[in-house]
C-alpha cells in the first residue's frame, strides 16, 4: 500500500510538471540520459590522454586560478582570461571549482548545455503548433547532429553554454511575432560598421547605432525591439572588448604596484 502511494505521488508530480512547463517528463529523462552519455564520451577521451591544451588545459587552469583568487593568466597563452573573447562568464562558473576543483565540471556543464537545448527547442515546436511526434523528431535531430557530438567530445568550448539561451531568445522573438532573416540582419550590421567607419568617429559612435536601428525598423522590426537589440549588439561587440582590454591592461599594473 505504501509503495502504491509513493508511485501515485510520483505520477502526480510528473503530471503537474508537464502541465506547468508544457514539457513531457520523458523529455527531461532523455536530456539527462544524453547529457550523461555526452559526459562519458568527453571524459573517456580525456582519460585516454587524447585531450589538448587548447581548449581544455587553458580553461582548466583559468578556472582553478579564479577559484583560488589568483590572477587568471594562462601559463600557455600568457594572456588574461578576459582577453579570450571576453569570456567574463567564466568568473561565474569558476565558483564550481571552489566546491570541487576538477576538470569534470567542464565536461559536465558542456554536456548538460548541449543536451538540454532540446527543452527550448520543444517549446519552439509547441509554439508552432506541431504535433508531439514531430516535436520529438526535431529534438532527436538536434541530439543526433554530428556537430553536437563533435563539439562535446573535442575538449571544452564555453560557447556551448549559450546554446539553450540562444534557442530561448529565438522562442521569445517568435512568440512576439518578431521575424528577421539572416540576410537582413547581416546587411544591417555590416552597413552600420561601414557607415560608422566612414563617419571617422571613435568606434562609429552614434552613426553605427542609428544605422542599425534605422535599417531594422525599415525591415519591419518595432523600434522598441530594434533599439535595445542594437545597444546589446554594440555592448557585446565593440564596447565589451574595449572595456575588457582596458581592465586587462590595468590589472597587471595594479598587481605589480602592490
Amino acid at each position: 500500500m505504501k509503495v502504491e502511494k509513493i508511485s501515485y505521488s510520483k505520477m502526480y508530480f510528473l503530471q503537474q510538471l508537464e502541465k506547468r512547463l508544457s514539457i513531457p517528463w520523458r523529455l527531461f529523462f532523455f536530456c539527462f540520459i544524453i547529457a550523461f552519455f555526452l559526459w562519458i564520451c568527453g571524459y573517456a577521451r580525456h582519460q585516454l590522454f587524447q585531450s589538448n591544451v587548447y581548449d581544455l588545459g587553458i580553461f582548466d587552469q583559468w578556472f582553478w586560478l579564479i577559484s583560488k583568487g589568483q590572477l587568471p593568466i594562462s601559463s600557455t597563452t600568457k594572456v588574461h582570461v578576459l582577453a579570450d573573447h571576453g569570456a567574463w562568464v567564466i568568473y561565474i562558473f569558476a565558483s564550481l571549482y571552489k566546491i570541487w576543483a576538477n576538470v569534470n565540471w567542464l565536461f559536465i556543464t558542456q554536456s548538460v548545455s548541449l543536451s538540454f537545448t532540446a527543452v527550448p527547442i520543444w517549446w519552439i515546436c509547441k509554439n508552432s503548433n506541431l504535433r508531439n511526434n514531430i516535436s520529438w523528431f526535431i529534438c532527436g535531430l538536434w541530439w543526433l547532429q554530428p556537430i553536437v557530438f563533435n563539439v562535446n567530445i573535442f575538449d571544452f568550448h564555453p560557447e556551448v553554454w549559450a546554446m539553450p539561451a540562444l534557442a530561448g531568445c529565438y522562442l521569445a522573438a517568435k512568440k512576439k511575432n518578431i521575424q528577421i532573416d539572416l540576410s537582413t540582419a547581416t546587411f544591417a550590421h555590416a552597413s552600420s560598421i561601414i557607415l560608422g567607419a566612414l563617419s571617422l568617429l571613435p568606434g562609429g559612435l552614434g552613426t553605427a547605432e542609428a544605422t542599425t536601428v534605422g535599417l531594422l525598423s525599415l525591415s519591419g522590426i518595432p523600434i522598441e525591439v530594434a533599439t535595445p537589440s542594437t545597444i546589446l549588439i554594440r555592448l557585446l561587440t565593440l564596447w565589451l572588448a574595449t572595456i575588457i582590454g582596458i581592465i586587462s591592461l590595468l590589472i597587471p599594473k595594479l598587481t605589480i604596484g602592490r
